[in-house]
């Protein structure tokens, strides 16, 4: 308990030191952000003159573009929408060292993760999230889900259709963050079906800022972070493709998620009660490419714990390997497929459009953002005060910011990392408080029983105290049992001492004041003249 106790008070008092930086930063309470991703969206095809992309052409032209986004330290889809949500990966290289036994641990990686989606942080601030087809985000983390959140398996036509979802989010004065992922075509066979969805995403762009600025309250309010072209990472790694369709025939598209055609953790949906005995067998056996992990068996095992809305069936590939859900640009059918360069495009009053650090002018000498620095900007405009540990740099943003931070609040916000580990520490030495008292009070009861043993083995024997009749007065062992300060706390030994030498008393007293009555009353009875009239006897 000690230990506890004195690790509390260091790790308050370092707490207490890092409280003014975290609380130093970010002013802008009433803004909101709006951070969207179309991975499928090649740079080369929005910008070509060939294509009417008008839309596009003016979002850039509004917008403060940063290119040639690095994609170098991730494997997959999933490790880069996990980056730009969290500052973070959610799904580590360690998942090469998992085997079957460890589903497990694959699903609570997913429920409590190193790092935290920004959705959670605005949540923590008291601000209220909305999440629209975002990967992952029906997922609970730590025990929450967003406030508002539409679908776990979108598609283009249903997306489309539900930015009328997004203005009603727009409106509430509460939602300040929202997620928004365009899902990709179902196939994605030749450069025909890249420029249908650059066209889907154009026109859906267009609903979107229509919305926007025909309000002058939300065109005053909301920013855009507007990312694209970060599914060539699916053709970076080397990992060898094992095309999941090809073994579990039967089962269409849909049944494996919409969100990433490629992917190490890959969610299969399949309808209640139709696996067929052959489907059973391929999620059992043992196999080289990969392993299943049935989540209702979890839930079975963890029956109070909130997971929010969890696919059936996680497959895990194994180690080099990555599992694809459907044909995508590693198909050598597609040769003429446009170069997917990942981009940013930053619009909206959080961000600048100065041409010296934006768009095709900006110096080459400055070192480009990372997608871990979408968390910190993302918390800085929107003056989240106490971010989550992450990857990401304020200092490589703070010059694309409107607002942007000075030197010290950029050191002071950076540093404010420290305070949230103090913080999450002092919350580990509270627990372990807490645990230590309430096992010393399920050992250790203050109630009356064991009060009343407490007495009878501490007491000392006092021949001159006779038996009390229960009509006079209650035993010691209840009066100490029930005896508590002010406070509710039991006494201790000497303060029990006290409480029965003056029990002692008053059981002493009160037998004389009843041996004086009696007298009186017998000595009334034998009195041929005196009065009649009975005394009152004493009670305690």
């Amino acid at each position: 308990m000690r230990r506890c106790v004195g690790g509390l008070v260091f790790v308050l008092w370092i707490f207490l030191i890092c409280i003014k930086p975290v609380y130093s930063f970010g002013t802008n309470r009433k803004d909101k952000i709006l951070l969207i991703s179309a991975e499928y969206v090649p740079f080369d095809i929005i910008i070509s003159p060939d294509v009417n992309l008008s839309t596009f052409r003016s979002f850039i032209n509004e917008s403060c573009l940063l290119n040639e986004i690095s994609l170098e330290d991730f494997n997959s889809s999933a490790d880069v929408h996990s980056a730009i949500l969290s500052g973070g990966l959610y799904h580590t290289s360690s998942v090469d060292k998992l085997v079957a036994n460890n589903c497990d641990q694959i699903i609570r990686s997913k429920l409590s993760p190193h790092f935290e989606p920004l959705w959670l942080t605005n949540q923590r601030q008291g601000m209220k999230s909305g999440s629209f087809y975002w990967p992952d985000d029906f997922v609970a983390v730590n025990k929450s889900r967003p406030d508002f959140a539409v679908g776990s398996n979108p598609t283009e036509r249903n997306a489309y259709f539900d930015t009328k979802m997004i203005h009603r989010w727009l409106l509430n004065p509460s939602i300040t963050f929202m997620s928004i992922f365009i899902p990709p075509p179902p196939v994605l066979r030749d450069s025909e079906f890249m420029y249908n969805y650059v066209e889907y995403v154009d026109e859906f762009i267009s609903n979107l800022l229509l919305i926007i600025k025909k309000s002058s309250r939300l065109n005053s309010s909301v920013s855009i972070i507007f990312i694209g072209g970060t599914a060539v990472v699916n053709n970076q790694n080397n990992f060898e493709a094992v095309p999941i369709r090809k073994i579990f025939k039967q089962w269409p598209v849909s049944a494996f998620g919409n969100h990433f055609k490629q992917a190490r953790l890959l969610e299969f949906w399949p309808t209640p009660n139709e696996l067929e005995e052959d489907d059973l067998r391929l999620l059992d056996e043992q196999n080289p490419d990969y392993f299943s992990c049935s989540t209702t068996e979890f839930r079975q095992q963890n029956p109070n714990l909130d997971t929010g809305l969890l696919p059936p069936y996680y497959l895990v590939a194994k180690s080099g390997k990555i599992l694809q859900g459907n044909t995508d640009s590693r198909n050598p059918e597609i040769t003429s497929m446009p170069r997917s360069s990942p981009f940013v495009l930053l619009w909206g009053k959080a961000f600048t459009t100065s041409p010296e650090v934006c768009g095709f002018s900006q110096s080459k000498s400055n070192s480009p953002i990372q997608l871990y620095d979408i968390y910190p900007m993302v918390c800085w405009a929107l003056g989240l005060q106490q971010p989550w540990l992450n990857w990401g740099k304020l200092s490589r943003v703070k010059k694309y910011l409107k607002n942007h931070p000075s030197d010290a609040q950029v050191a002071d916000f950076e540093g404010g990392i420290i305070a949230a580990l103090a913080l999450a520490l002092a919350i580990t030495f509270i627990a372990c408080a807490l645990k230590h008292h309430l096992r010393y009070n399920s050992l250790h009861p203050v109630g009356n029983n064991m009060a009343s043993v407490r007495y009878k083995k501490r007491r000392i024997r006092r021949p001159w105290l006779g038996s009390v009749q229960a009509s006079g007065s209650l035993s010691h062992h209840v009066l100490l049992g029930n005896h508590r300060d002010d406070n509710g706390f039991a006494l201790d030994e000497s303060e029990e001492e006290e409480v029965l030498m003056e029990n002692d008393l008053s059981a002493r007293e009160n037998r004389r004041r009843e041996k004086e009555s009696a007298d009186a009353y017998i000595q009334m009875l034998h009195s041929p003249t005196g009065n009649r009239s009975a005394p009152s006897l004493t009670r305690a």
